[in-house]
């Protein structure tokens, strides 16, 4: 690599240079140490004092850690069975299509991608030679959990006080790759160096008709945890060094994981607490999941379909080296089509403009065309307020949250203010729940056939949660709403 690409790296290490350079390099080392001591700034060595430690399992007090945490438990969840193995079939170059058209998880073995020259070359001194920084999560705790704030996750935007478990800061490789410290980092393939590029081998993990949309290096230190969650996107998920334990439940057990809201910046992410023993008594259907359990070795290759729900633990004693690519699926096509659809009815009829009354009676006609019937449409919205909305009050990274959404409700109009609104003779106003009835029956007629029910179910909730939410014009509203929908 040429000391002009080097630069184009932001992490990359320049190539060695005279002993000018080397002069000059020190001078300016020592004199930002200097300015960070003039302007109160902690050193990198004042901060691992402040990290957290990873935890020895001998001091684990927690059985449910203790067996999670011990790469020599192979089943450390109750009921899991062991993730099947599908041999890869190299001479059917339709076999990653095949694999994504049955929808299946499992462990793939034997594919070009487990030996990659990545396996063997990646250790953390030839990492660290390559790479300077790594921009890594720091968390207060094993568990990492996630948190988006867009619009897509208005929760995000209200006036409480998050609990973020985890802070954003760039480490250097050699701190990171002592694995002494709780750290997760991601970077993605295009940033990295090119020496490291190419040492990946990632097409016989791809299909020709959909280009991977993603590809990432997965970095963590043992015991690092994210908690249950689901992607919209085919994931090819190839393990490169350490260890990694991935407890899998397919997309049936969704209501029975508790997922957060669309809504809330944790959405697609479940509300439990897997090390919580009080667990099944506070979310009563997780004794129901169905889960498949896995400990990925270097070479191995996990396929996660979409919406296929994932608990992740790097495991072991070294850093986890992992690379996931993601490939875009139907449902997630889909997903954007209806966004885009669904905010030019809403958005051309000024809907979010009307008075509350006009909007919830707007939004009764969209989502009663959604349902087949209103026994249907009812019998939905009450699993989706049980599975989002009924445990708001204890989430413990919301504090103010459930008060918000309590207090909200005084501004949601009467069931005679919406009755006396829906019977309007007012022609505009008729129109108007004419064309959110089409809108609704377009959702049913374009999620026909587009995946299983049980992938449709938590599509069809996700949807129907951000629908209310921008018809609303507030998020806090949609509780409200949807109990109001479920009578």
């Amino acid at each position: 690599m040429s000391v002009e690409q080097k630069k184009a790296v932001p992490s990359a290490k320049p190539e060695a240079s005279s002993s000018l350079n080397i002069t000059i390099a020190v001078v300016a080392i020592i004199a930002i140490a200097l300015g960070s001591l003039l302007i109160g700034e902690n050193s990198e060595v004042e901060d691992v004092e402040n990290m957290v430690n990873v935890p020895e399992l001998k001091d684990v007090q927690n059985p449910a850690s203790r067996l999670r945490w011990n790469v020599s438990v192979p089943l450390s969840f109750p009921g899991a069975k062991p993730l099947p193995s599908v041999p890869y079939n190299r001479n059917d170059p339709d076999f990653i299509d095949s694999l994504f058209e049955k929808g299946q998880p499992c462990i793939l073995k034997g594919t070009p991608a487990s030996t990659m020259p990545a396996l063997k070359r990646w250790t953390p001194q030839y990492v660290e030679n390559l790479i300077d920084e790594i921009t890594v999560h720091l968390p207060s705790k094993s568990e990492i959990r996630m948190h988006q704030e867009d619009s897509m996750q208005p929760f995000a935007s209200l006036p409480i006080n998050w609990t973020r478990p985890w802070v954003e800061k760039t480490v250097s490789s050699s701190l990171f790759f002592t694995g002494s410290k709780l750290m997760y980092g991601m970077m993605n393939l295009k940033k990295l160096p090119d020496e490291m590029r190419r040492d990946v081998e990632i097409g016989s993990l791809t299909v020709g008709y959909s280009p991977p949309m993603e590809v990432n290096l997965w970095m963590g230190v043992p015991t690092v945890t994210t908690p249950a969650h689901y992607d919209l996107v085919h994931n090819l998920y190839t393990q490169i060094s350490g260890h990694k334990r991935f407890i899998i439940f397919p997309p049936d057990d969704a209501e029975s994981l508790y997922t957060f809201s669309s809504l809330h910046p944790s959405s697609r992410m479940t509300q439990i607490d897997f090390n919580d023993a009080q667990a099944v008594q506070k979310f009563p259907k997780f004794a129901n999941v169905h889960p498949f359990e896995v400990i990925l070795n270097p070479g191995d290759v996990l396929y996660l379909p979409p919406y296929t729900f994932h608990h992740v633990t790097a495991v072991g004693t070294g850093v986890s080296m992992s690379i996931s690519t993601h490939t875009e699926s139907n449902i997630a096509k889909l997903r954007e089509r209806l966004i885009g659809r669904t905010e030019a009815v809403f958005f051309s009829n000024q809907i979010p403009t009307l008075e509350t009354s006009i909007r919830v009676a707007c939004l009764d006609a969209y989502m009663k065309a959604v349902f087949a019937s209103d026994d249907e449409r009812r019998q939905f919205i009450k699993r989706m307020i049980d599975a989002h909305w009924s445990h708001v009050n204890i989430d413990r990274d919301a504090p103010g949250l459930y008060d918000l959404i309590q207090a909200a409700k005084s501004q949601f109009p009467s069931e005679d203010e919406i009755t006396e609104t829906s019977s309007s003779s007012n022609p505009i106003i008729a129109t108007l729940f004419n064309k959110m009835a089409l809108a609704g029956k377009d959702v049913r007629d374009l999620m026909k056939g587009q995946a299983s029910a049980a992938v449709l179910d938590i599509f069809l909730m996700s949807h129907l949660e951000w629908v209310s939410s921008i018809a609303l014009r507030d998020s806090l509203l949609v509780d409200a709403y949807l109990r109001h929908a479920s009578l």
